[in-house]
């Protein structure tokens, strides 16, 4: 198992890696910045118009509400507070400018920031200076997050708040527990990671029982999954607190579980496998007609509940469903024939027949490392197979397949080295 700390390397090793994650995230974001000023003055729309609303109320002093929603006088319950939160602080800081530019220049910093720390990461990992930088390089020109960049979706803000919170766990000492707390905040921009220290401890009892019920690591876990869970919590009463219902991460669960459970998206194939709003289905009501009886919390359980009851009672439709579901998230093609959708889907099929191809090379692998992947990797498909396909899903578990991509291409290459080496003599 390879493990480095970045404050015990060699002081030319720190210089090297600070300046190949600078240039890899200078890069990055002035290559999203650019393709912001091309995209100026056009809006942001679907959920990043949500976060941008409620990130400008927050600017405002308005408290945590979205104008644009049709509960637009009710505290907000539907989307996580973490990317809002962040980027209340530039639209406070440049009051007058286009908020939806500001939300893309915001982006294009994590994006950066995430290249960056993804730098830092792969070399704890490796400790391969080469690999480290050829990591950050690959995510600087993911052009799946330049997309969610563009449209100001929450999933780059997981990223980085993810790669940061892994950056200080693998860095050891009481880092780890910083580490472990922005773990929970980044849970705060995509929900359905909250159960990660569930699924990680689960892991462990089956494939490590031993390491994991020492009396030092089992105190460890309990630690380290209360602070992950604080922020979450302390979301949780907030929510409690406006709603009166409990527990509640998000109230767009129901909308998310029924918009992916539903005639429509099992039988028409140009959103088979896919996700439509509730009020599309037909026969249903809209959302602006169900809002007049009922309070946000209540319309997300009475859409969870449509949803559970088409599963219960379509049981022998939902194998085809979930096929489809599955094709949707993880198969990587284009299924429009917009010229960005096609880029993103190559995008991705790369990513992931590099990774197939190279990722075996890499023997002395971090096994905690493994795990947390393996984790993720588990959230992801459930969370697609439970409610539908998505690469926006997917996405926030490709970054960290990059170590993997990275370090086993330079393991490669050493070892064709060594070949040609060892034929020459």
């Amino acid at each position: 198992m390879v493990r480095c700390s970045l404050s015990n390397s060699s002081r030319q090793t720190q210089m090297l890696l600070f300046m190949a994650g600078l240039a890899v995230a200078l890069g990055t974001v002035a290559v999203d910045v650019a393709a912001a000023i091309e995209m100026h003055p056009a809006p942001v729309d679907g959920d990043g118009a949500q976060y941008v609303a409620l990130a400008q109320s927050l600017a405002a002093n308005r408290g945590y509400y979205l104008d644009i929603d049709v509960w637009p006088d009710r505290p907000n319950v539907g989307r996580a507070p973490l990317w809002p939160a962040l980027l209340s602080v530039p639209l406070r800081v440049f009051p007058r400018a286009d908020p939806s530019f500001i939300a893309r220049c915001t982006g294009a910093v994590l994006h950066g920031v995430s290249a960056y720390l993804l730098v830092m990461l792969t070399f704890q990992l490796t400790g391969d200076v080469k690999a480290s930088a050829f990591a950050g390089a690959i995510l600087a020109a993911y052009a799946p997050e330049a997309g969610l960049v563009i449209g100001g979706y929450s999933e780059v803000a997981y990223v980085a708040a993810t790669l940061a919170g892994l950056v200080l766990f693998f860095e050891g000492g009481l880092l780890t527990y910083a580490g472990a707390l922005l773990g929970g905040a980044a849970a705060l921009a995509r929900p359905n990671y909250a159960a990660l220290p569930i699924v990680l401890t689960f892991l462990l009892a089956v494939f490590r029982p031993r390491a994991l019920f020492q009396g030092r690591s089992i105190l460890f876990a309990v630690a380290a999954s209360s602070l992950f869970y604080l922020l979450p919590a302390l979301w949780i009463a907030r929510n409690y607190a406006v709603s009166g219902h409990f527990p509640i991460l998000s109230a767009t669960e129901g909308e998310a579980l029924y918009g992916g459970n539903n005639p429509v998206v099992e039988s028409e194939l140009n959103v088979w496998g896919y996700w439509i709003l509730p009020p599309d289905i037909p026969g249903e009501r809209s959302k602006l007609e169900l809002s007049r009886q009922k309070s946000e919390v209540q319309v997300n359980t009475y859409y969870h509940d449509k949803g559970v009851r088409y599963i219960r009672e379509h049981l022998p439709l939902l194998p085809r469903l979930i096929v489809g579901k599955v094709v949707r998230g993880f198969v990587p093609v284009a299924w429009t024939q917009v010229p960005a959708t096609i880029v993103v889907a190559s995008f991705r099929f790369c990513l992931y027949g590099v990774f197939l191809a190279f990722f075996r090379f890499w023997r002395p692998r971090n096994e905690a490392f493994d795990a947390v992947v393996a984790s993720m990797f588990l959230i992801t498909l459930g969370t697609t197979v439970v409610y539908y396909g998505s690469f926006r899903f997917t996405f926030c578990l490709e970054p960290f397949l990059i170590p993997f991509v990275a370090a086993g291409v330079s393991a490669a290459l050493r070892t064709e080295d060594r070949s040609a080496a060892i034929a020459a003599r």
